[in-house]
């Protein structure tokens, strides 16, 4: 097993899976608010390590980014839809295992626009990639997704102790195959807590993630399954309806069946935590 195929699975899974307290009596109503023609910025921090097994050898794989994204508010519809504009600021990915330790500039995305349209609670209704991203290699699907998810809201007031439910279903394209991921949330409104001076709704969230998918690498089959949990807070402001800090951490198992040249089951691990901050 060659060191590129090693790397390319890490990267693989890790693309796959790609989340003082006052008390808030007072129904609040949490929907998104994107101004027309303004745009934002949000800056995604992610540290996280993989573990694999291979032919009875274990591999530590670090791994991070670190991300800006603007989106653009382009239209907003009669029926309160929301179309933005996203694209990468800058960024980059790093890397470390036995074998290297480097940082990738992520210079042939920054600028690609991708076209998504969301409702007011934030749930997809569509995606559109505006430009193309003409990197090589197979992880070309997956670098064309918002780099920032937005959270489902509620679609009603709610006060502190309210809960709601989400489900979010998100189909990756990537070494030669696709990887669909289902992360079914549960939010609850804890209450309000300044945050960078601003008076914000905390709400917490916990939820389950399964994952499954296909690929090929170097005339190899694969066969991806696993799931995981994913944990976190995001801090809402209702007056400008954005949210302006989430911090989540995420943690799954998952196994890649290899069939072909060589025929292998590897489990993976993964641990990570990842920071979205709005900008100033």
């Amino acid at each position: 097993m060659n060191a590129w195929f090693s790397r390319s699975l890490a990267l693989l899974c890790a693309a796959a899976i790609t989340f003082s307290v006052a008390t808030a009596q007072k129904a609040q109503s949490l929907v998104y608010k994107f101004a027309p023609g303004k745009t934002y910025q949000y800056k995604s921090v992610s540290d996280g390590t993989v573990i694999q097994e291979m032919a009875g050898q274990e591999m530590k794989i670090e791994n991070g980014s670190n991300i800006t994204v603007s989106l653009t508010t382009e239209k907003i519809g009669s029926d309160g839809s929301i179309t933005l504009i996203t694209a990468i600021v800058e960024g980059s990915n790093r890397i470390k295992n036995p074998m290297q330790d480097t940082t990738i500039a992520l210079t042939d995305m920054v600028g690609k626009r991708m076209r998504l349209q969301v409702k007011n609670d934030g749930t997809v209704m569509g995606r559109e990639i505006v430009d193309t991203v003409a990197s090589e290699g197979q992880m070309r699907g997956a670098g064309q997704r918002e780099a920032v998810r937005l959270h489902i809201l509620p679609g009603k007031s709610v006060k502190a102790g309210d809960t709601w439910t989400s489900t979010f279903v998100d189909t990756v394209d990537g070494m030669g195959g696709k990887i669909v991921n289902v992360i079914k949330s549960n939010y609850t409104l804890v209450g309000t807590e300044d945050r960078s001076g601003v008076s914000c709704l905390k709400v917490g969230y916990d939820g389950a993630i399964t994952v499954e998918g296909t690929g090929n690498m170097q005339g190899m089959d694969l066969y991806i399954e696993g799931g995981g949990k994913v944990n976190g807070t995001m801090y809402f402001d209702a007056a400008r309806g954005m949210v302006v800090y989430d911090e989540s951490t995420t943690e799954t198992e998952s196994t890649i069946a290899v069939t072909g040249q060589q025929n292998m089951t590897i489990p993976i691990s993964q641990k990570s935590k990842t920071v979205q901050t709005l900008l100033p």
